[in-house]
């Protein structure tokens, strides 16, 4: 306890400084402020002083175009080998298309089984427990496209239940993810993974009805769709050029 001074918090995070994100910091920021708190609260210590934040830039969401992610599906056919008697490329079809008609998480991918979804209405339900958050379910509605790749992969030689047939950890489906991406001719930072598959799909549903109609889809406020997952390149916000008139030169 007798360490929570302003003093060493203070130079603990500006050690962070330029080795972490600004909204990292603020994060083991706000931690160690809990805990002072808390000591507070039981009479340990007196309760801690105002510790400033820092300013985390927002960035402009990242997508993909349309053209980049067909680029990526006619990738993935080339992928040899079989998962649980899937063939790779099937199973990342399916994978791929899934979150492309719902703008799901790769945790709810990761967590579906067959018996979650209905071929004949095209359905995918979500229970809470693999949605953030878990309060509620989620039914998604499939393409036909999607419904197609889905119905393939059901062969006699299938030997698991899951929607999405990978059979390693969840973290190396990112690696798995950057190869393919790689091997597209498209970026693979942390910005260009499952994320950027969802806000790609969210702003072209934007693009096409609009903000709020494609947060109330995915399951978004319109708010949070406009900060973190429209991209301006796909669904350009109001510009002045559309109405100003122009200047005589």
């Amino acid at each position: 306890m007798a360490d929570l001074t302003r003093e060493n918090l203070l130079a603990y995070l500006r050690s962070l400084v330029g080795r972490l994100a600004p909204a990292t910091i603020n994060s083991r920021r706000q931690a160690l402020l809990t805990l002072w708190r808390a000591a507070a609260q039981e009479g340990l210590l007196a309760p801690p002083p105002p510790i400033p934040k820092l300013i985390v830039p927002e960035r402009l969401p990242v997508a993909w175009t349309i053209d980049q992610v067909s680029q990526l599906l006619r990738t993935i056919k080339t992928r040899p080998g079989h998962w649980y008697g899937v063939p790779v490329s099937l199973a990342w079809e399916i994978g791929l298309l899934t979150i492309w008609d719902t703008a799901a998480r790769v945790g709810s991918l990761l967590g579906a089984d067959l018996s979650h979804v209905d071929l004949q209405q095209r359905t995918w339900r979500v229970p809470a427990e693999h949605l953030k958050g878990r309060r509620r379910d989620r039914l998604f509605r499939l393409h036909p496209q999607t419904v197609d790749a889905i119905s393939r992969s059901l062969v006699n030689g299938r030997t698991t239940t899951k929607l999405f047939p990978y059979p390693y950890q969840r973290r190396e489906v990112f690696l798995h993810l950057k190869c393919l991406l790689r091997d597209a001719g498209l970026p693979f930072d942390r910005q260009h993974l499952f994320h950027c598959l969802r806000r790609t799909a969210e702003s072209y549903a934007a693009a096409a009805r609009g903000i709020e109609w494609a947060a109330a889809a995915v399951g978004h406020s319109a708010a949070v769709a406009r900060k973190s997952y429209i991209s301006p390149l796909v669904c350009p916000a109001p510009s002045l050029i559309e109405a100003l008139p122009r200047p005589t030169i």
